[in-house]
């Protein structure tokens, strides 16, 4: 930049000379300078975009429940700018459908493609998360599937034995329907039934919309029924067989 009165002229760096303007007050003329100076960069980025190279690997191991679900949130929504694809590696015998949910959304909100790498094992809500991916991989001795559901719901009336009681004030009659100290209904249970099989149904339509496949051959692979690698891409759960670094070499060469 060339700054001076009349003849009396010196070149300074743009550097000096934002200090400089903002020392003396011209703070305008300073953001005008940066913003020019910044414009070549700006229209190179929208022309010729940055190519992304980063593919980020991300871990999922044991039990899924509302904690570890939002440590995976917090992970991918901190991944680089520049990912380009991710290859999530899970290891689990499933957890909460509420929990598995939140992160399969969470996924599919990224925009990003998924590659998912199943270790040891894959199960109900492991497999959940899974089954929307780009492409997955598995061991031949993985296990994977078990698409069905359950729920659990201790019942402490039989505490009464013992001479342990508990009071509770009800607004309803299914309030304290997951208290485990509020004695069982059959009307609580009927319902319990009903969200588990709401809980089902909903898996089944995950699995048969992301896998490109019909009611009939949901059905034939649900009810709870485990598979190996082998035998989850005869049948289409799995792509291919392979591990977390056939993975990361289909996510570099593909995406």
């Amino acid at each position: 930049v060339l700054v001076g009165k009349g003849l009396d002229l010196s070149f300074v760096t743009l550097a000096e000379y934002v200090k400089k303007s903002q020392r003396t007050g011209t703070g305008v003329i300073c953001r005008l300078l940066s913003w020019l100076a910044a414009a070549p960069a700006r229209l190179l980025s929208w022309f010729w975009p940055r190519k992304k190279e980063t593919v980020f690997v991300l871990s999922i191991t044991g039990a899924i429940d509302s904690h570890s679900a939002r440590l995976v949130l917090d992970t991918l929504r901190a991944i680089p700018d520049d990912t380009k694809a991710i290859v999530l590696s899970i290891d689990s015998p499933g957890g909460e459908i509420d929990a598995c949910e939140v992160i399969r959304r969470e996924l599919a909100q990224l925009e990003i493609p998924v590659v998912v790498s199943i270790g040891n094992n894959a199960l109900s809500g492991g497999y959940y998360i899974a089954a929307c991916a780009n492409r997955i991989f598995a061991c031949k001795k993985s296990k994977t599937g078990s698409i069905g559901t359950f729920m659990t719901r201790f019942d402490a009336a039989g505490a009464n034995v013992l001479g342990i009681t508990f009071d509770n004030v009800k607004t309803g009659e299914l309030s304290g329907l997951y208290d485990w100290r509020v004695p069982l209904t059959c009307k609580m249970k009927r319902k319990i039934d009903l969200v588990s099989n709401h809980a089902f149904i909903q898996f089944k339509c995950v699995v048969r919309d992301c896998r490109a496949m019909t009611d009939e051959q949901i059905e034939a692979l649900a009810t709870g029924r485990v598979w190996t690698g082998v035998e989850a891409v005869e049948n289409g759960l799995v792509d291919e067989l392979g591990g977390v670094l056939d993975a990361l070499v289909f996510a570099h060469k593909t995406y």
